[in-house]
Formats: C-alpha cells, structure tokens, sequence
C-alpha cells in the first residue's frame, strides 16, 4: 500500500529521515542531498504543502501513489460553464446526497451554484458551512441556502472553523458524496509561492528569474518535471502556473481526509478533480491568468462570470476578494502520511515500530 500524502512539516527532520531508513520506507539509493531538493523545491507559502510532482518527472524518495496530468491535447474546447454544467449533472445523476464543504469563497461557491443549477430536488444537496462562511459570503447565505437547501453549520472554535469527524455519524457511505470547491485554486490562479509575482520577471525565460532566488541544482531538479509536463514552459509567469497545477494538486485533493475515519474515504470527491477540468485548464484560453491577475493571484474570471450568471448577485461575484477559511478538517500535526486506503498513518505509529506495508 502507497502513501497519497505526505507531512513536509515532519519529514525532513534528520531523526524522522532516519526512522524511516530504519524501516526501510526510503527507496534503496536514495541520497540526503537527494532527499533535501523536495524541501529546497518546495516554494508552496503554505507550510502545510508538500512536493509532489505528478508528471512522472522525478521519482519520489518514498513509496507514492500519485494523480497523473491528462498528456493529451484538449480537442472537445469546451467552456469553463460547460464543464461545470456535464459535472454537476454527472454528479447528481448517481442519486447520492452531495454534501458541499462551503467556505463562503469563489471556488465552493461556483461548485454551490453549478449543483444548484441543475438540482431538480434540493433536498439532494446539503451545505457544510461555518458562521465565517456566512460571514465571508455576505448576502447569499440569507438569500439562497437558508430555508431553501438543508445545511449544517459548523461551531467556530477560536479563530479557526472545523469540520469535525462527529459530523460524519450520521452519513450513509453509499449514499453520500462529500465535495467542494478545493483544486480551483490549482487550475487557474497563481497560488500563494515564496517566489516573487513581480510582473518584471513575467516574461522572462523562467530558468533566468528563477536563478536570482534559488540554485542551479534546484532549477536542473525541477526541470526533470517541467520538460514532462504535455505544455512547454517558457516565461517565468506560466512556471507559477505550472507549479501549483503540478504540486500542489495532492495537497487541494487530500488534505480534507487526512485525521478521518477511512471509512468515509470514498465519500469524499472534488468537484474539479476530473480530466476535462485539467485539460482547459493546460490549453484553454479561458483559463490564462496573464489578462487577469490581481494582487499576485489569478482574479478567477471564469468562476465569477458564472457564479453572476447563475445568481444574479454583482456586488459577490466580481467584488468578493479572499476572506476567511472554513469548513476545514480538525486534525492534530502529528500525522506522518495519509495512505491509499484513507488511514492517515501517525508519526507515534512509526516510532511504535508499526508496519507500513507498500505495494511492489
């Protein structure tokens, strides 16, 4: 059995580096210097956010599982609204209960609005929502969910909102789908990078920009992926593009599971984690972000024009800017790996000297 996610935070650490040695977890002939590059890659703001490549560029330096990017040119050029439209419908045509993890943002509230859309009961969707979320969506909460879909609001502890496992006991697995708007981000916006967004560095090669703020063994190391990846790479705006698309796609898809009982593993599905959505998102003029950045992000176009269209709501949809986060998972920073079957494996699990078995 393979790992789907990994903890940065604890990994690189010289005795956590050891440990796994010592269970032989760390491929044979893998070097620390060679270990060291996913750590001195790793430009993700996010500290949470591991490297993990998904064009098959490099191999990883333990046993992974890893979602592949579609190599194939997109022929069917389909729209953002299209795509969201086939989703939805594909979606709600299985008959399960869609459970949508709404933060009050851009990216839940489209995946809200593209259900909506095309929910003939609304008794087959229910939100998963915290009082920031309400907080951060102005009006719409009021005006669209309240006394028209059912819903569950979150307890806010702190100032952090959880989603908490107990909300899960009354879930029936086969029944239910768990989604949200997690991996818009990736597909078109500029995600949060300890690189600078500069527009002077836009249209440089992006080998040149890149080499004024890390090394020439970091950039060779990289460019194993950047040379799989199905487009060419060649200014140093479309590598921030690419580099959230590429690694930071694991970290969107998974980090909502990991601390959860695996049985509820299959319920969970991301909106956005299909073929079609990936391929606009590499071809599609639609989806370029050089005509629409704002303050080093993506302004998220397409999901804006949709959301106005669907809800009539102006003010939202072209004024809301980031906010608050929520509904999240409430998980302790011990974990070590979320593994393929759901359990997320524990860093006191492994110095228990417990067994993770990985397939050949």
């Amino acid at each position: 059995m393979n790992i789907l996610y990994y903890n940065r935070q604890l990994i690189f650490h010289p005795k956590q580096i050891e440990l796994l040695r010592k269970h032989n977890i760390i491929k044979e002939n893998i070097t620390d210097e060679y270990i060291n590059l996913f750590k001195e890659a790793n430009f993700c703001a996010n500290p949470t956010a591991s490297l993990i490549d998904r064009t098959g560029g490099f191999d990883f330096f333990i046993p992974m599982t890893v979602s592949k990017i579609p190599q194939e040119k997109d022929k069917n050029n389909k729209s953002f609204k299209q795509l969201c439209e086939e989703r939805a419908t594909e979606m709600l045509n299985r008959g399960k209960r869609i459970n949508i993890q709404w933060s009050g943002g851009i990216d839940s509230t489209t995946v809200l609005w593209s259900l909506i859309n095309k929910a003939n009961d609304m008794s087959q969707l229910r939100v998963i929502c915290t009082p920031d979320s309400v907080a951060e969506s102005g009006n719409m909460f009021d005006l669209h969910i309240k006394n028209k879909i059912p819903f569950i609001m979150e307890t806010k502890v702190g100032k952090k909102c959880y989603f908490y496992p107990d909300v899960f006991d009354t879930f029936e697995t086969d029944r239910e789908i768990i989604t949200s708007g997690c991996l818009s981000d990736d597909l078109n916006s500029i995600i949060r990078l300890k690189l600078p967004f500069d527009k002077k560095y836009h249209d440089l090669q992006y080998e040149e920009a890149l080499l004024q703020f890390t090394s020439q063994k970091v950039i060779d190391f990289l460019n194993k992926s950047v040379k799989k990846f199905p487009k060419k790479i060649k200014c140093y705006v479309d590598f921030l593009r690419y580099y959230g698309f590429n690694f930071h796609w694991h970290k969107e898809k998974y980090h909502n599971q990991i601390g959860q009982d695996p049985k509820y593993f299959s319920c969970f599905e991301s909106f956005f984690d299909t073929d079609d959505f990936q391929k606009w998102a590499i071809w599609s003029d639609e989806a370029d972000v050089r005509e629409d950045i704002n303050d080093g992000q993506g302004r998220k176009k397409p999901q804006r024009d949709l959301i106005y269209e669907l809800s009539g709501d102006k003010l939202y949809s072209y004024d809301k800017i980031k906010g608050m986060n929520g509904p999240g998972i409430h998980y302790n920073n011990d974990w070590f790996f979320l593994m393929e079957n759901g359990h997320t494996f524990s860093l006191h699990e492994l110095y228990n000297k417990k067994k993770i078995y990985f397939s050949n």
